[in-house]
C-alpha cells in the first residue's frame, strides 16, 4: 500500500488532480477538497474532539485548516454557500453529546465570516438526516465505506 505522499506524487506525475480511487470510480459530486491527509496527527486531533469532547481543538486548530481549504474554492464557488455538516445517527449524537461535523463547520464558518465578510454563509443542520446507524468507517476501504453509507441518509428539505 502506498503512503499518502507516494499517492500524491503518483497523481502529480500523471498531471491529474484526482486520486486513483476517484478516477476508477467517479463519485456522485463535482468537487471535493481536503485540507490535510488523514495521518496520525490529524487522527489524534479528531479523536480528542470526537471521543474526549475537546471542542476547543476545532476552534484552535481544525477550523483554520477547514476554512483555508474552503478558500481554495473561492474562484469557482458562489459567495453564497450553504454548509451541511454530516449528521450522526440520533443515538450516537445523544451519547456523544454533540456532532463533531457541526462543531467543525461552525469553527470554519467563524473564520470565513471574518476573512470574507461579503460571503453569505449559512449553516443548515435540518436538510440532511441520518436514518440508519452505520459502523465506524475508519477501518473500511473506500468501496466498503460507500456501500455501508448507502441508504444511511435522507434529504429532508430539498
Amino acid at each position: 500500500m502506498h503512503s499518502g505522499l507516494e499517492s500524491a506524487r503518483f497523481v502529480a506525475g500523471l498531471a491529474a488532480n484526482e486520486c486513483l480511487t476517484c478516477r476508477l470510480a467517479p463519485p456522485d459530486f463535482a468537487r471535493a477538497i481536503s485540507y490535510a491527509t488523514y495521518d496520525e496527527d490529524l487522527r489524534e486531533l479528531l479523536h480528542l474532539l470526537k471521543f474526549n469532547g475537546m471542542k476547543k481543538i476545532a476552534d484552535a486548530v481544525l477550523g483554520d485548516g477547514m476554512a483555508s481549504a474552503i478558500l481554495q474554492l473561492e474562484a469557482v464557488a458562489s459567495s453564497e454557500l450553504v454548509v451541511i455538516p454530516v449528521p450522526l445517527f440520533a443515538a450516537r449524537e445523544r451519547s456523544r453529546g454533540f456532532n463533531q461535523s457541526q462543531v467543525l463547520a461552525k469553527a470554519a464558518l467563524t473564520r470565513l465570516r471574518k476573512s470574507r465578510p461579503a460571503w453569505r454563509l449559512e449553516l443548515r443542520t435540518n436538510i440532511l438526516h441520518r436514518v440508519r446507524d452505520t459502523n465506524p468507517s475508519f477501518a473500511m476501504d473506500p468501496a466498503t465505506r460507500r456501500k455501508s453509507l448507502k441508504g444511511a441518509f435522507r434529504v429532508e428539505d430539498a
